[in-house]
């Protein structure tokens, strides 16, 4: 999680965007209440999905805290090992 890791995510969030034409998700969403990302990285996609539908929470886990403190009000960042079984 040095900042080589971090540019690279951030690298590779903005070239999927590109490809995608911007579009956060692909699934037909109609008012979701709550948006589960595991695996966040940087935390970029799951500030953009708050600030897309602020009154949707969105939790987002990930291993290390390098995901920013200033996010949408809607935005929680979870540390947590996903392949653990708790």
């Amino acid at each position: 999680n040095d900042p080589t890791e971090t540019e690279r995510l951030d690298f590779q969030y903005a070239l999927v965007s590109h490809v995608f034409e911007d579009r956060l998700h692909f699934a037909p969403l109609e008012n979701p209440t709550n948006v589960l990302d595991i695996g966040t990285g940087t935390g970029t996609w799951a500030m953009d999905m708050g600030d897309a539908y602020p009154t949707t929470t969105i939790e987002a886990t990930d291993l290390s805290p390098i995901q920013p403190t200033a996010v949408p009000d809607n935005v929680h960042f979870i540390i947590d090992d996903a392949e653990q079984d708790d």
